[in-house]
């Protein structure tokens, strides 16, 4: 992305530092930065977007069911889960690219607050 477009920020290790494994069950949850459009991407170690039997590698701001304070969910594993989930091939190295389309942060990356960025947890292996 130009800078004047957004940003992409890239999630390759959990929030303990260990690396997406797609056979681990994942929870991506929080807010995002103010943006006018934002996309969560999941990606292969070759650069790809993921292939599963669903066919769907992604979810969109405009789709993402939210809680009332604005906060979402989104839940990456092999089996099927309520709510925002997106299936995990069979095995590899992921990869979590949260897009930021048309948002302040692009124009200056001192204003991007670590806390207003998504947390990936991992729940199990």
């Amino acid at each position: 992305l130009g800078l004047g477009e957004g940003i992409a920020l890239l999630a390759e290790v959990d929030s303990e530092g260990r690396a997406l494994d797609a056979a681990c069950h994942y929870r991506i949850s929080g807010i995002t930065p103010v943006a006018r459009y934002w996309t969560l991407t999941l990606y292969g170690p070759d650069g790809r977007p993921v292939s599963t039997e669903l066919e769907r590698s992604n979810f969109t701001s405009s789709e993402v069911v939210r809680d009332a304070e604005g906060r979402f969910e989104v839940v990456l594993s092999r089996a099927p889960e309520p709510g925002n989930w997106l299936q995990t091939p069979p095995g590899g190295r992921l990869r979590a690219i949260l897009r930021l389309y048309d948002t302040p942060v692009a124009g200056s990356l001192s204003w991007l607050d670590p806390g207003s960025l998504p947390v990936v947890r991992r729940e199990g292996c």
